[in-house]
């Protein structure tokens, strides 16, 4: 991972707090990204931001114009 790297940069993902959004959330700050965990299910989404220092969980629906 050390060619990959996201220092300084936000990285959004909707659907973030679990499955294959959650490894993403994790790979991206591992990156050095800020990370913003974007999902429904907005407590899951905040178990991971404080799993994951530096990142900020939020309530979304994509589904919800």
């Amino acid at each position: 991972m050390s060619a990959f790297r996201l220092d300084g940069r936000v990285a959004l993902v909707t659907g973030g707090a679990r499955g294959i959004g959650a490894a993403t959330c994790r790979a991206f700050q591992k990156a050095g990204a800020t990370v913003i965990i974007a999902d429904r299910n907005f407590a899951e989404a905040e178990s991971l931001a404080r799993e994951l220092p530096g990142s900020q969980a939020a309530a979304c629906d994509i589904t919800d114009e």
